[in-house]
């Protein structure tokens, strides 16, 4: 294969990538992984946060840290050449620092000298700083856990010897983080695992990376006999230093990771108290069949020390509590019987109660009234609470994937109704085929499986006899989603074109709580393949993208609404993979359907949403050596195709009816073209694999090239130019940055 790498303003693609491009080849393979499914805890019987360790020792080998209510408590425990630095921590007066002399590896081995074994959403956020280049060793060097058959392991990844940590473990798809720039640099790391979801989100310095799926459930365990495990290993110590160890029995969200980051980094001179928690009542609680709220519900909360200044043993903290914005029902005061220095937190229990045995949607909240204290705006917390046995949902990603229904059954997962206005017809739970008159086009499976009868999906047949057969969600509390936002799969077994009086016509209604009234068609109508229309549907499962921005600081219920005639056969419908998100809106230009648009390898925003979506960007995707890099281009009929590489660097450049460029480097004063990039394939030319850079009379080109072995890691960005009949004559399609895993 031969090709040509011409600069844009600015130098040509480098060498090494170069080499191994010559190794592609044009490949008809598709690779596919089936999930698995797994079992989750309730969250109900979670614990918010299970440990948080400061590591303000500071002189000796004891610290004050203990595990937070609910686990038993533990002073941390130093061995070897662990000790503690105060020259220069992430957050307080110390830090952990493990021994890092050259060529005298140790055990250097911190451990909470307790049990520690939690199943369920968990979240790991800790500071870290990476003293030493790893050329002592060749291993992993944890920084917390200890590779074995129990443990989950967070480490320098060996496979990228610079700037690099993985999280690994028993049954975990590796998630790895290349170039952080640990070495000399404190940076906060997070791992968030969703068990429904399957994933596993990293995090550097607040901002979420791509998630990685997982084979199943990932528990947290420790070591058997000393607990938690950090600061080193046997034989590969970390070299460097660790703070403010946080471990949470639930999903942190993105927003709630960055405040976090933020409080400790951005912590204001003066005094600064917040209520950071309403710990209990729980949002998680009551669940559909579980008891309801009682008359005397407990109120607890966690306050944190935002502020410079040290609040002294004996501050007293008045706090105090109402529901829906009314009186006040309590006001009571927190004493510190210990100094409460920056980033550290307590919780705190009001003695009085609060009524919750009614029914509707309340909201409770919680405010501190430091005297003097210097940032009112974070005094007061609320939670929204569902009463009367409804599932309130309000962690997010919120994912469904209906396994916990009756299989062949109108009875749904807990929280799902059918209503009484369904005129006794309702959707069904089931990916039996036997049940679905598929006509010409035979379902294989539900969405989480492909596999026909290990899953279910919810389904309306196309032999019902009235319209309207609804299905709604949970309620969803939408109080502190900036950006919520909706997908979901729907396999269609329409076979004949659209016929308004022999057809089934799919919508998505919204009905606000508590009043109950519903806005219809937020979503649809989709009639069979939502992406072709009137066209004959085919055999697949094709995902819906709905934005609901506009119920933000709501609480809503989402309602899932067929209507029809019985005049028609093949016309059933399916949904599965329910999830609901709080989506982050990117700098990156968006796909421009039409001029030019960018796919590859199934490439995601920021919010987890395909291309076909319209997101902003940056978009991201992943490959493997050896496994296929599936390009997709959008754009004008028979076009040539520009496929250009550089760095990722949003809003490089911006040109006038042409679009954003996300690559390159610093643009050239004459041209304004960012430099460092390269022309990887370009469809005027009829050298190579160039010719097959051109979209065809459909305006789509697909191309199928094969990953060569290469090492791990963010290997480069992708974004394509597309030339067209408008005055500028080409358009910018979307950046997509690929992960070598």
């Amino acid at each position: 294969m031969h090709f040509r790498s011409e600069a844009l303003g600015g130098p040509t693609l480098c060498r090494s990538l170069e080499r191994f491009l010559h190794h592609f080849k044009v490949s008809s393979s598709v690779l596919m992984a089936l999930t698995t499914l797994v079992f989750c805890p309730d969250v109900q019987s979670q614990v918010p946060e299970l440990l948080y360790l400061r590591l303000n020792g500071g002189i000796g080998n004891t610290v004050n840290d203990k595990a937070m209510p609910g686990v038993p408590g533990t002073s941390v425990v130093l061995h070897s050449g662990v000790g503690w630095q105060s020259s220069n921590p992430a957050v307080g007066s110390a830090s952990l620092i493990t021994d890092n002399v050259v060529g005298i590896p140790g055990d250097d081995i911190a451990y909470t000298n307790a049990p520690f074994n939690y199943s369920g959403d968990w979240t790991i956020e800790f500071w870290a700083r990476r003293s030493g280049p790893f050329v002592t060793n060749s291993g992993a060097h944890p920084l917390l856990g200890k590779p074995g058959a129990t443990s989950i392991v967070i480490d320098h990844d060996p496979a990228a010897p610079i700037h690099s940590l993985s999280l690994t473990g028993p049954g975990v798809n590796k998630v790895s983080l290349y170039g952080v720039g640990l070495q000399n640099l404190w940076q906060h790391f997070a791992f968030v695992h969703d068990c429904r979801a399957r994933t596993i989100t990293p995090f550097v310095n607040g901002n979420s990376k791509v998630p990685v799926v997982q084979p199943g459930s990932i528990d947290l365990n420790g070591d058997a006999l000393k607990g938690l495990l950090f600061g080193g290993v046997v034989q590969n110590e970390w070299e460097g230093e660790l703070d403010e160890i946080r471990v949470w029995s639930r999903t942190l969200a993105e927003s709630e990771i960055q405040a976090g980051k933020d409080n400790h980094v951005n912590a204001v001179s003066g005094v600064d108290v917040a209520v950071v928690e309403v710990v209990s009542p729980s949002r998680f609680f009551p669940y559909v069949g579980q008891p309801p709220y009682s008359a005397n519900e407990v109120v607890s909360v966690r306050v944190e020390n935002l502020g410079l200044s040290v609040l002294p043993t004996g501050t007293v903290i008045p706090l105090s509590f109402s529901v829906d914005g009314g009186l006040i029902l309590a006001t009571e005061v927190l004493t510190l019987v210990n100094p409460l220095v920056t980033g550290e937190s307590v919780h705190f229990t009001f003695n009085s109660t609060v009524d919750l045995s009614g029914s509707g949607v309340l909201i409770i909240e919680v405010t501190s009234n430091l005297i003097g204290d210097s940032q009112p705006s974070n005094n007061t917390k609320a939670r929204v609470l569902a009463i009367a046995g409804r599932e309130y949902i309000a962690e997010y990603p919120y994912f469904e994937d209906f396994t916990s229904a009756a299989v062949s059954t109108n009875t749904p997962p807990a929280g799902w109704r059918h209503p009484a206005s369904n005129m006794a017809e309702d959707w069904i739970f089931t990916s039996d085929p036997s049940m679905i008159e598929t006509g010409f086009f035979p379902i294989q499976g539900d969405h989480t499986t492909g596999v026909s009868g290990a899953g279910l999906a919810a389904m309306v047949p196309s032999s019902f006899l009235g319209n309207s057969i609804k299905l709604d969600g949970p309620v969803f509390d939408l109080t502190i989603n900036s950006n919520p936002r909706l997908d979901f799969w729907v396999w269609s077994t329409i076979v004949t074109p659209f016929q308004a009086t022999a057809s089934n016509i799919f919508n998505l209604d919204v009905i606000s709580q508590p009043s109950g009234a519903v806005i219809a068609g937020v979503g649809g109508p989709w009639v069979g393949n939502p992406f072709v229309g009137t066209v004959p549907s085919s055999s697949d499962w094709f995902n819906i993208g709905v934005d609901l921005g506009a119920f933000s600081g709501q609480a809503i219920r989402l309602r899932f609404r067929v209507d029809g005639s019985p005049n028609n056969v093949n016309h059933a419908i399916l949904i599965d993979d329910v999830r609901l998100t709080d989506h982050p809106i990117g700098l990156g230009q968006p796909p421009q359907p039409g001029l030019a648009v960018l796919d590859l390898n199934g490439a995601q925003s920021p919010g987890g949403l395909a291309v076909r979506f319209v997101e902003n960007g940056p978009y991201s995707s992943v490959a493997t050596p050896g496994g296929l890099l599936d390009f997709s281009f959008e754009g004008p009929a028979d076009q040539p195709i520009l496929l250009l590489v550089g760095p990722m660097n949003l809003v490089a450049a911006s040109f006038s009816n042409v679009g954003q460029m996300d690559i390159g480097g610093s643009p050239d004063p004459i041209t304004g073209i960012p430099s460092s990039i390269g022309v990887l394939f370009d469809g005027t030319s009829l050298v190579g694999l160039n010719p097959l850079f051109r979209t065809n009379i459909m305006g789509v080109a697909s191309l199928g090239l094969t990953m060569p072995n290469v090492p791990p890691g963010i290997l480069t960005t992708f974004q394509a130019v597309i030339l067209n009949d408008t005055p500028s004559g080409i358009a910018l399609s979307n950046a997509i940055e690929l992960e070598i895993q």
